[in-house]
């Protein structure tokens, strides 16, 4: 049944506070995480949560338009351009230091690292939802 419309999943993400901004602004159009089983389960057209860390915890609405499976950090940050990852101007090595806060060397090479390339979709302020009249005839 290829042609049957996939059901759209919702996920949901945490993210810090200083990532989170660089989502919102466009500028960072790539989630980096380890290749777990709750990434393998995100699909191209499913929809993330991305809740900030922060004590307001604002969130944004991402939609899923690629996937793209690396071996290690150091492959996927010498790939894609570092301005689109969040990290303009770094080295790939700094890059790979820095996430060593989140991510032991032994579960990147025991699960491998994906970078989830997202859209940020906009969200209707109520004064911005067209006024739609009900008819009865």
């Amino acid at each position: 049944m290829e042609n049957e419309k996939k059901e759209v999943t919702t996920h949901e993400m945490t993210i810090k506070p200083e990532y989170f901004e660089l989502v919102k602004a466009g500028i960072k159009k790539y989630e980096v995480r380890t290749n777990d089983d709750r990434r393998k389960k995100m699909h191209v057209g499913d929809v993330i949560r991305l809740i900030n860390e922060s004590e307001n915890k604002e969130e944004l609405r991402l939609k899923i338009i690629n996937k793209i499976e690396f071996p290690t950090f150091t492959k996927l940050y010498d790939s894609l351009p570092k301005r689109d990852v969040g990290f303009e101007g770094r080295t790939t090595e700094s890059i790979v230091n820095e996430l060593r806060r989140f991510y032991s060397e032994e579960l990147e090479k025991q699960l491998g690292v994906v970078a989830i390339e997202v859209e940020v979709e906009p969200v209707l302020d109520k004064e911005e939802v067209p006024y739609v009249k009900k008819i009865t005839l």
